[in-house]
């Protein structure tokens, strides 16, 4: 027979062993949640997430909590906003619509599930008629461009989008693609990084692998506004 005390003590670890398994679930201690994950770029700022909770950086400011993991917020939406631009993608996953247009060009399809969605970019995989991978369309606010694929697009903003040719441990190269004229130049040969994200003055890259961690740059231009150099701010 169990006596008072024996319970209550038995009941009291019983209670803290749930509190244990309900943080841990909650915070994402034992999950790829416990990873940080960064979101988007957006006046500067990186939005990003770590224990399912979200947090916003600041260049030489750091980071402050905006949400909990218990606030799980919406779903994906099907129309995407990048400035004034406005795109939906179509029922059946097929289109990609601008006032009532299909920005994918004739002959492919795309990947819906892998949109790539920013404040100031949206980057669609795009898909031959076999199934396989033909390029990205690359939008912003004032420029649309359907990139080959030999370089990757990450991230985008205005006239320039951001890319590697191939993600993983070792230092890459990222470079710095014009989406007016084509052109693709090395940006810098020391990036090791899993994505990135920017807004046009701030490039942060996300490098996958251990627990994951970010870097924050700052963009320079040459006298002609044309990207040149990443300037290292520091880990987010």
């Amino acid at each position: 027979m169990i006596r008072g005390k024996t319970l209550r003590n038995t009941l009291l670890v019983l209670a803290a062993l749930a509190l244990a398994v309900f943080l841990a679930v909650s915070f994402g201690l034992f999950s790829p949640s416990a990873h940080m994950w960064p979101n988007r770029v957006e006046g500067g700022q990186l939005y990003y997430t770590r224990h399912n909770c979200t947090l916003a950086y600041t260049p030489g400011g750091g980071s402050s909590l905006l949400k909990l993991p218990w606030d799980r917020g919406g779903e994906a939406p099907d129309t995407y906003t990048v400035g004034e631009r406005s795109f939906t993608l179509s029922e059946d996953g097929t289109q990609l619509l601008e006032n009532g247009k299909n920005l994918v060009p004739e002959g492919l399809g795309l990947f819906a599930s892998r949109l790539n969605a920013q404040p100031d970019s949206l980057i669609v995989p795009l898909s031959d008629a076999r199934g396989n991978e033909a390029g990205r369309l690359c939008l912003t606010t004032d420029h649309s461009r359907v990139l080959d694929g030999s370089i990757e697009p990450l991230c985008a903003a205005g006239r320039w989008a951001y890319g590697v040719g191939q993600r993983g441990d070792e230092a890459a190269t990222l470079y710095c693609m014009d989406l007016e004229t084509g052109e693709t130049r090395p940006l810098t040969d020391e990036a090791s990084l899993s994505l990135a994200l920017t807004d046009g003055r701030w490039l942060y890259t996300y490098r996958m692998w251990g627990t994951g961690s970010a870097s924050c740059w700052e963009i320079t231009c040459d006298a002609e506004g044309r990207p040149e150099a990443l300037d290292y701010v520091g880990e987010v």
